[in-house]
């Protein structure tokens, strides 16, 4: 019987590429089948990239999603992620295919509530909020 997760969080500064392997995507695949609902993740990588587990898109009780670095996001074509409220991207990279990816991540998140995303690093995101008619507010940050 494993215990429920209510929240994890892991920040990484690698300063060296050679470290960038240590980060095992078995950590973040064992936290989502604890049924975590809080997942914040701070990722920074000299040059190398981490990509985001599929693991993370199939857990049903994650209710807030936060993630900064250099952390590509590739949601598989099929997921659904029933609990998301909060989503929050500070990403030094870009989407792996840009915007397409965006509205992917969007569309397995029914109950999403509010979305913040920053991909410049340097505080000129967006903010979209969801009213409970699921009609859209963007704001820029800029």
């Amino acid at each position: 019987h494993r215990t429920c997760l209510q929240k994890f969080s892991l920040k990484c500064h690698f300063k060296c590429d050679c470290f960038h392997g240590l980060l095992d995507n078995k950590w973040i695949a064992n936290v989502t089948s604890r049924k975590v609902e809080e997942l914040d993740l701070g990722i920074e990588g000299k040059s190398k990239v981490w990509t985001l587990p599929n693991s993370v898109f199939y857990c049903k009780t994650l209710v807030v999603l936060k993630i900064r670095g250099t952390i590509e996001i590739d949601p598989p074509s099929s997921f659904q992620l029933p609990s998301l409220k909060i989503i929050t991207l500070n990403l030094r990279l870009r989407l792996k295919y840009g915007v397409c990816e965006l509205f992917k991540l969007l569309s397995g998140c029914p109950v999403l509530e509010d979305l913040s995303f920053d991909t410049d690093g340097m505080g000129n995101g967006m903010q979209i909020g969801y009213s409970s008619f699921l009609q859209p507010s963007i704001t820029s940050n800029s």
